[in-house]
């Protein structure tokens, strides 16, 4: 297959996302701070002998790149992208990766980082313990997290008016009239007091992804498998998510529906949209029209 990427920026200007048509990483997920702890990943190893870069993280089909800012992202984008076509066709997506931090599983102490998202109503939290470890799922209200207590708690918050679940990353949105670190305050608050009864593996009743995807018509299992790999793990690295609606195959037109921080994010009706279309087209039927639907 003929390596294909796009670069996705992130809101931090040092980091740097290069989104590719196949996986990098099949299982888990892994940071490297230097080339001493790459021994199982030799692309990984190739890269750092970039000038300027200090971190990498692989995940899905996505390098995020991390670079100290003396070096243009131009520039960077080609050493980058000519190490990968020079080193891919040897590189095993399945790799076993012995150095890869362990998750800290106890429930004590809990930690967290925030992140901004390309949407300025949504913020992730980041912690050092699953809070849905498998699948993931969008509130949006305490009328719907009948199997969820921690996020029926977490809506007691003024302003909030979404919750997203996936692996170890809440992203909470709001509705524009509270400041973010008054908004931590009261997030970390109830996190610490009553994540400790939190059950990870929690039933949400919903059908497993698995079966669901089992259950689609053909060609949308197509779609949803070009969108697993190209545009999906990018926008789950901000906190959204998105899953093919209905295609109608008359029409030659797919609906789509964003969830999570992407339901409302400016970028998910133009940029990302483009984008999947892009993919689409390329791959799937090079006519297709794209639109979203609303949960």
């Amino acid at each position: 297959m003929k390596l294909k990427y796009f670069i996705q920026p992130t809101p931090n200007p040092m980091v740097m996302k290069y989104i590719f048509n196949q996986d990098v990483k099949t299982e888990g997920r892994v940071t490297y701070d230097g080339p001493e702890e790459c021994g199982h990943n030799p692309l990984a190893k190739a890269l750092f002998a970039i000038p300027s870069l200090t971190k990498l993280h692989f995940f899905e089909n996505v390098i995020t790149v991390t670079q100290d800012g003396d070096a243009d992202w131009d520039d960077m984008e080609d050493d980058v992208i000519e190490l990968m076509h020079e080193h891919i066709a040897d590189h095993d997506p399945g790799f076993d990766d012995t150095i890869i931090a362990k998750v800290i599983q106890d429930k004590k102490p809990l930690k967290h980082m925030t992140q901004p998202t390309p949407n300025p109503m949504a913020m992730k939290y980041i912690f050092n313990q699953d809070v849905k470890t498998k699948g993931k799922i969008t509130y949006d209200g305490a009328e719907e997290c009948l199997h969820n207590p921690l996020a029926k708690a977490l809506f007691a918050i003024p302003d909030l008016t979404k919750l997203h679940f996936f692996e170890n990353v809440i992203t909470v949105s709001q509705n524009g009239d509270v400041d973010w670190d008054d908004l931590e305050t009261a997030v970390m608050e109830l996190m610490n007091k009553y994540f400790a009864a939190h059950d990870p593996d929690f039933d949400d009743g919903k059908v497993d992804e698995g079966a669901r995807r089992a259950a689609l018509p053909e060609k949308v299992q197509q779609i949803e498998e070009i969108l697993d790999r190209t545009i999906r793990p990018g926008l789950q690295g901000d906190g959204g998510d998105i899953i093919v609606n209905n295609y109608d195959e008359a029409e030659n037109k797919v609906y789509v529906q964003y969830q999570g921080a992407c339901t409302t994010c400016p970028s998910s009706t133009m940029g990302t949209l483009m984008a999947i279309k892009n993919f689409l087209r390329d791959e799937f039927n090079p006519e297709i029209e794209v639109e979203t639907v609303q949960e």
